[in-house]
């Protein structure tokens, strides 16, 4: 049973096109192997006690400890929570017709302790740059995807804008101005957050907005200068 699976019950034809693609991109290696082995495992035991519905993400955070030490468990593991985070999105398109909740950067909560947020930024750095130095397809092309994004939920016209912006995502932003493309969006739902991203980005790139499940949030639209340290 693969990752799909879990969520589908049934076979995924554009899953596993993307799953052979994707292995193309990696080196073989019994760690990495490994490693798959130990993030389908942990989202199928988690699956039956989890509501993929309010903690996507959650599924996770027993299975990458410790973390990746090769450039090829590294990139089965982005691979995996790739692959992991379109199932949580196709399952919420399915219950709730529409994806307004979708954060790779979940993955972050895995090195959080007493100093938080620090901690999270210096993770969160150690993961873009190891993803720099293996994602031959780089790192905004490899995470954010659209085409794997669409082509995976089955409609073009479905694209990766409603994102939710964490703190994780605005340090990256700062420290790699590049990551993400001129006009790409990010959904604010957290009051916090939306305070915080009122601090670091230009007015001209907010905009309130209603999400289609009918929940406010601010549209955060990625500016083309880098955004004030």
């Amino acid at each position: 049973m693969g990752m799909f699976d879990v969520f589908t019950k049934a076979p995924c034809p554009e899953c596993e096109r993307l799953r052979a693609e994707l292995k193309k991109l990696q080196n073989p290696s019994p760690a990495a192997d490994m490693l798959s082995r130990s993030i389908n495992g942990t989202i199928m035991t988690n699956t039956a006690a989890a509501d993929i519905r309010q903690q996507p993400g959650a599924f996770l955070l027993t299975s990458l400890h410790p973390r990746p030490e090769t450039d090829a468990d590294f990139k089965t593991l982005i691979q995996g929570l790739q692959t992991y985070y379109v199932a949580v999105a196709r399952a919420v398109s399915r219950a709730h017709g529409v994806v307004d909740r979708f954060d790779l950067f979940e993955v972050v909560n895995l090195f959080l302790g007493p100093d938080g947020p620090r901690d999270a930024f210096a993770a969160a750095r150690e993961i873009m740059e190891a993803a720099r130095s293996v994602c031959p397809l780089g790192v905004s092309q490899f995470l954010f995807a659209d085409s794997f994004f669409s082509s995976v939920m089955g409609d073009p016209a479905i694209r990766m804008d409603f994102l939710v912006l964490s703190p994780v995502l605005i340090e990256i932003r700062k420290a790699v101005p590049g990551l993400l493309s001129p006009g790409h969006n990010q959904i604010v739902l957290d009051a916090g957050l939306r305070e915080m991203a009122q601090e670091v980005f230009p007015p001209a790139n907010l905009a309130e907005m209603v999400l289609p499940s009918g929940r406010p949030a601010l549209r955060l639209t990625t500016p083309a200068s880098t955004p004030p340290a």
